[in-house]
């Protein structure tokens, strides 16, 4: 599937499917409620980073990662392996 975004073109096809992971959403007229939406995260060959999220009611949209919100994914599902291929070695404590 092919999105554009900020005037290019974010190709699921093309990039490396890095991750499937759940994701809660406030739902916009009644923002006490959330949706939970099925994510998948890619990685472009020029090292872009984007997300595809499938709604609940079947629409998907495209999401633009920086580095710093991958890493926020990765460390709030505890992707120990993904975050170290991608980014530097954690540190042990």
């Amino acid at each position: 599937m092919k999105f554009i975004v900020n005037n290019k073109i974010y190709d699921t096809d093309k990039a490396e499917k890095v991750l499937g992971y759940k994701r809660s959403f406030p739902y916009e007229p009644l923002p006490q409620f959330d949706i939970t939406c099925r994510m998948e995260l890619y990685r472009t060959s020029k090292g872009n980073w984007f997300s595809v999220a499938h709604g609940g009611l079947g629409e998907m949209a495209c999401i633009v990662n920086c580095e710093n919100e991958v890493k926020a994914i990765f460390q709030s599902i505890n992707e120990v392996d993904l975050y170290a291929r991608y980014f530097d070695e954690l540190e042990e404590a």
